[in-house]
C-alpha cells in the first residue's frame, strides 16, 4: 500500500511539475493564481474541443524514463473530445471512439476534500480506465493513463 501512495504522489509531482505557469494562460474561467477548484460544471467547457498530442512520458522497467513526442515516433495525433466521447485519429484517421466521464478522486476514495478532477474512460465492454485529469491553461495531462506502470499523456489544444 505505501508503494501504490508513493507512486501516485510521484505521478502527482511529475503532472504538476510538467505545467509551466509561465508558459500557459490561465484556465478560460479561472482567475490566474486562482485558488477556486475545478469541477465538472466548470471542466467540460474548456475540455470541448480538439487537442493535439505533445508527448507521452513514462517508465519502462528495461529503459527507465522514457519520452515519445510526434517528432521522435512521426506519429501525429489529435484528441477531439464532445460532450460525452473521445475522438483519438491517427495521422488524420480515426483509431478510436471512446466514451469518458468527468469525475473527482472523492468518487474512489471517498475522501470529500479529494477535488482531483479525473476522467473515466470507457471500453466496449463498459470496463474502465482512470485517469487524473490536469489542466493548466491551453495543456492537460493526463496522469498515469498510458500503461500499466502509468505515464502521462500531454496534450494542447488547437487553435
Amino acid at each position: 500500500m505505501k508503494g501504490k501512495t508513493a507512486s501516485l504522489f510521484l505521478v502527482l509531482v511529475l503532472a504538476f511539475a510538467g505545467c509551466n505557469s509561465d508558459k500557459s494562460a490561465p484556465s478560460a474561467g479561472l482567475k490566474e493564481n486562482s485558488t477556486e477548484c475545478l469541477t465538472t460544471n466548470n471542466i467540460l467547457p474548456q475540455l470541448d474541443g480538439t487537442w493535439k498530442w505533445i508527448e507521452t512520458a513514462y517508465f519502462s522497467k528495461q529503459y527507465g524514463q522514457l519520452t515519445k513526442t510526434p517528432q521522435n515516433t512521426g506519429k501525429k495525433l489529435t484528441y477531439t473530445y464532445t460532450d460525452d466521447t473521445l475522438i483519438i485519429t491517427l495521422d488524420g484517421k480515426v483509431v478510436d471512439e471512446i466514451r469518458y466521464e468527468i469525475g473527482a478522486l472523492k468518487d474512489l476514495t471517498h475522501f470529500p476534500q479529494d477535488n482531483t478532477p479525473i476522467i473515466r474512460l470507457f471500453n466496449g465492454d463498459e470496463q474502465q480506465k482512470v485517469s487524473l485529469l490536469h489542466l493548466c491553461g491551453d495543456e492537460i495531462v493526463l496522469v498515469n493513463s498510458y500503461n500499466s506502470m502509468g505515464g502521462n499523456v500531454k496534450l494542447r489544444k488547437n487553435g
